[in-house]
């Protein structure tokens, strides 16, 4: 995701930057879309001063997909779980019983969760970069 914001705080090649998210609130109809003001921190690869604007890219929206992602699979091996125990059971001459189900559930359930977690792992997020000085906002902070 691709965001600006203003360096706040320098730390070596490394720089703070106060970003301006846009975010929903509530659920269902009631949504609404207002912003949040966070701070990241980045490598500094534009040599970008205290106060300067910059471009950077950020790996929010794919922390909240792969979080997202995390959950659903855990959410789609519960299902899966309780209708292998409720359905497939009597199949084989067994009785279901619903406690059994949802402890099948909750196993499936805790193992999708951490493979996808494991796969998240192997597979780090990029770094944050802030990768080029916005002159055009820095122009106006300084007047």
């Amino acid at each position: 995701m691709l965001e600006k914001g203003i360096v706040v705080e320098l730390k070596g090649d490394r720089a703070a930057v106060k970003v301006q998210r846009q975010v929903t609130t509530g659920c269902g109809c009631g949504n609404m879309l207002t912003t949040e003001e966070t701070m990241v921190e980045v490598k500094n690869l534009c040599q970008a001063g205290l106060n300067d604007w910059v471009a950077l890219n950020s790996t929010h929206d794919i922390k909240k997909y792969r979080d997202a992602a995390q959950l659903g699979a855990a959410f789609l091996a519960f299902i899966s779980g309780i209708a292998v125990g409720e359905y497939l059971f009597p199949h084989f001459g067994l009785i279901p019983q619903t406690p059994v189900s949802l402890g099948i559930g909750a196993v499936l359930g805790i193992i999708g969760f951490l493979t996808i977690q494991g796969i998240y792992r192997k597979k780090p997020l990029p770094a944050q970069v802030a990768y080029k000085l916005l002159a055009a906002e820095n122009k106006q902070t300084q007047a």
